[in-house]
């Protein structure tokens, strides 16, 4: 893209819209196959989730992401159906590759779900389903534990810790400083005291700030006062997040992550709650989750009532896609507006469940007539 555009914003703009439109027409097809009525629903719910189109389009991440669910997903459905062949897995394969470039976290939640997706047929029991989404979960639990025995590095808890911390400390805000020995913080209310001195900084005379020593493995956290003389290099600056919260405690080691792991999935499920943000983009994005929140709880009662005959395949896939996403991240993240953004990839495997829940109702045969009339439904 950059040979084409030469920098310019616009047309990068414009490539990441196509490409994430491109991924949820494809999304549109994969899902059609699953439907008897309800793909007016479906639509309906891909053009206007604000969120999916706010953050899946324009020069983010999200475009890049949706592109790569629908390629992926829609050449499985083509191994399924036809067997392997090397056209369709080459082009899996690279949109796996090419999400793992992206984003590793969804990385770690779609190849799971796309392993049972695969592993699955509709004309199974819904026993057998159960067990086999039962075998994958499992399977995902011992890899996670078996990770840390390879390497230490590896280790998920510690990880996971770490990256919660990364994420409180950029969510609070402050002045991060540097010199060869040490990195300084001082709360963004305090900047009053950082004084500018060509592309330098100083910390006001008498004034206190936090540091940690570079260099040392078990870096503790130390109280300084400023000289007025020490000369700092700005690391970066960030302004306090408006829509924090404080997220689970993970505890120590594998018991705290665990026990801590309900709270994520719920938080995330839940937040932002209507009418609990402090700014007009989080009360929209909560006002946006109450809505599918009760969409789904009504589909899920009529899904009770009429068990879909296909399409389970693709409900299994939404549940465990959607709570490893889901736990992943409520476990590190303190900010709605970040956990509005972080929820975009699940937005249209859970429209997908609102439509087969909704699919055997008569508002979603009406609409089904009255955007296609008398033309063929798309399958």
């Amino acid at each position: 893209v950059m040979f084409i555009s030469q920098g310019n914003f616009h047309v990068h703009h414009l490539a990441m819209s196509f490409m994430s439109f491109a991924g949820l027409i494809a999304l549109f097809k994969v899902v059609s196959r699953r439907l008897e009525h309800g793909k007016g629903i479906y639509l309906l719910l891909l053009a206007l989730l604000p969120s999916l189109w706010f953050w899946g389009s324009g020069p983010l991440k999200e475009g890049l992401v949706l592109f790569f669910f629908g390629i992926a997903l829609l050449n499985i459905d083509r191994i399924r159906t036809h067997g392997w062949h090397w056209r369709p897995s080459l082009w899996s394969a690279l949109c796996l590759f090419g999400i793992f470039m992206t984003k590793q976290y969804i990385f770690l939640a779609f190849v799971p779900a796309m392993a049972l997706l695969l592993w699955l047929r509709d004309e199974q029991s819904l026993r057998k389903e159960a067990l086999r989404f039962g075998i994958v979960s499992l399977v995902i639990v011992l890899g996670a534990f078996s990770l840390g025995r390879i390497s230490s590095s590896l280790n998920l808890p510690n990880i996971i810790a770490q990256k919660q911390q990364d994420f409180v400390n950029v969510a609070k805000g402050g002045i991060y400083l540097e010199t060869k020995e040490i990195v300084a913080y001082l709360p963004y209310s305090n900047k009053d005291v950082v004084i500018e001195q060509d592309s330098l900084r100083m910390i006001r005379e008498g004034a206190t700030f936090i540091y940690w020593q570079k260099g040392v493995a078990k870096r503790d956290t130390l109280e300084g006062t400023g000289d007025g003389s020490t000369l700092y290099t700005l690391a970066y600056e960030n302004v306090p997040a408006g829509s924090r919260y404080t997220p689970p405690d993970l505890g120590d080691g594998w018991k705290g992550l665990i026990l801590a792991a309900p709270v994520a999935f719920f938080t995330t499920m839940l937040r932002p709650t209507p009418g609990g943000g402090d700014s007009m983009m989080v009360l929209g994005a909560g006002i946006e989750n109450g809505l599918v929140i009760i969409l789904i709880a009504i589909g899920m009662l009529f899904l009770l009532q009429h068990r879909p005959s296909k399409g389970r395949d693709l409900l299994w896939f939404t549940v465990l896609f959607t709570g490893i996403l889901y736990i992943l991240t409520g476990w590190v993240t303190p900010a709605e507006g970040a956990l509005v953004r972080y929820k975009v990839p699940a937005l249209p495997f859970l429209a997908y469940v609102i439509a087969i829940g909704w699919q055997n109702t008569r508002a979603a045969r009406m609409l089904d007539n009255w955007i296609w009339k008398n033309k063929e439904l798309p399958s």
